[in-house]
């Protein structure tokens, strides 16, 4: 199962440490890739991250809002 992950707050930094690595930007998204795997967030209001794996999202999960998302 999927899982999105709320990611509003958390620090560009951590995202990097987790593997998702910043690509490139302009004024309203951000586009990440991690294993190949590209992720476009827009840079205010919601942001949401997918997460295969639970533990993934327990990682984030402290103070952010977790999605579950059936396939």
């Amino acid at each position: 199962m999927s899982h999105y992950v709320e990611i509003q707050g958390i620090y560009e930094e951590f995202l990097e440490f987790a593997g998702y690595v910043l690509v490139d930007e302009d004024d309203e998204f951000q586009l990440f890739v991690r294993n190949g795997q590209e992720y476009l967030l827009p840079k205010s209001g919601l942001r949401f991250l997918q997460v295969d794996h639970a533990n993934d999202a327990d990682l984030r999960q402290s103070r952010r809002r977790v999605v579950q998302i059936p396939r």
